[in-house]
């Protein structure tokens, strides 16, 4: 007798609830963590990563706005949101929203992009692309795991935009409209306000593994700073760059400042030998493997050449990423401790950041430039 009353009270309390979206948040949570935030990140490869939506609402009957997600621990720029603020979507007596993921990313990642600083708007006009991610529709919660070709884009750095709509109602975090402005001129890229997720390597070697975070953006062949401080730099600010600027940002982030040292590098007469030196003037390919001019063969170590030292060709420049023997052999790509053709290196020419063979990337003969410190 009592029992159907009551449900159909509550039922008819919900279904006149009145929902006013108000913005739309994208927050992560890395590994173990105890709360949520909305910052973009740099994060291990291999970390944990999900990806939380945090909808900022007003509902009749409540004051303030309220936050619904999934997750009850969450902190929005800088402030932790009150327990009593959250609810989850399911309170409302809704049915389920629409939800989409998308991918921010550069429309061209094989063009040369050029500044030009004798003009009014001096930087280049990087469009982006918003690409959906089927694989998380209408998911309040993802795994970063589950992203399809995950491999393709990471160790690297990816933009993400989401959008809920439900009975009228829409909002979506940034996207391709948020641009880098600067004095009412576009910078060339998205503004910080588009979460963005950086992810390092795993090569062992702390510059390498952060150089690999610059995966995914442009190649910018003058990039600069609108004020001439590094610190506002187009490529700290994950605009885009050149292997240049890429090296010393890399660099710095690995500990080891080396601004006053760009476009210094890697040749070391440039730097004066302070930051490199050469490990061979010259070394040729002989039967897969390349040699020095005495005729020893080239042998990666920690100490002499190794994973992170730079092979030279002309004005061509590569980073060594990683030693394997070649894919057809014995050990089918395992390390061999050798400089061959099947070694992989980090190539940034006239398009964004590679990994190519070095088989692929230069010919028969290539002179050999390492760090004087090693990583």
């Amino acid at each position: 007798m009592f029992k159907t009353p009551m449900l159909i009270v509550i039922f008819s309390v919900n279904i006149f609830a009145q929902i006013e979206f108000r913005k739309l948040n994208i927050v992560t949570i890395i590994n173990n963590e105890s709360i949520a935030t909305d910052q973009s990140r740099i994060v291990e490869l291999g970390d944990v990563v999900r990806l939380y939506l945090v909808l900022e609402a007003r509902v009749d009957d409540y004051f303030s706005s309220i936050y619904i997600s999934p997750i009850n621990s969450i902190s929005i720029a800088g402030d932790t949101i009150p327990y009593n603020r959250i609810r989850p979507w399911d309170f409302l007596g809704y049915s389920d929203p629409l939800i989409r993921f998308y991918k921010v990313e550069p429309d061209k990642l094989d063009t040369v992009y050029m500044n030009n600083f004798k003009s009014l708007l001096p930087w280049a006009r990087i469009k982006y692309c918003e690409v959906p991610i089927p694989e998380w529709n209408n998911r309040w919660s993802v795994s970063m795991k589950s992203l399809n070709n995950i491999d393709n884009f990471f160790p690297g750095t990816l933009w993400f935009k989401a959008e809920i709509a439900f009975q009228g109602q829409y909002v979506s975090t940034p996207g391709v409209e948020s641009r880098y402005i600067v004095m009412s001129g576009d910078y060339g890229g998205l503004s910080k306000d588009v979460f963005k997720l950086t992810m390092k390597g795993r090569s062992g070697n702390r510059f390498v593994d952060y150089l690999l975070t610059f995966r995914n953006l442009p190649y910018i062949e003058n990039t600069g700073s609108w004020n001439n401080y590094w610190e506002e730099h187009q490529t700290v600010e994950w605009i885009g760059g050149d292997l240049q600027t890429f090296i010393v940002r890399a660099a710095e982030l690995a500990g080891r400042p080396l601004i006053k040292y760009i476009h210094k590098i890697p040749l070391p007469e440039i730097n004066f030998y302070e930051v490199t030196d050469y490990y061979s003037r010259m070394t040729f390919l002989s039967l897969g493997n390349y040699i020095t001019l005495d005729g020893e063969p080239v042998y990666l170590n920690k100490y002499a050449y190794n994973v992170g030292d730079f092979i030279v060709k002309g004005s061509k420049c590569a980073v060594m990423y990683k030693d394997r023997s070649p894919i057809d052999s014995k050990a089918r790509g395992s390390p061999n401790r050798r400089l061959d053709e099947a070694d992989l290196v980090l190539l940034v020419n006239k398009k964004s950041m590679e990994i190519v063979p070095l088989g692929e990337a230069f010919d028969d003969s290539l002179i050999l430039i390492r760090w004087k410190v090693r990583w």
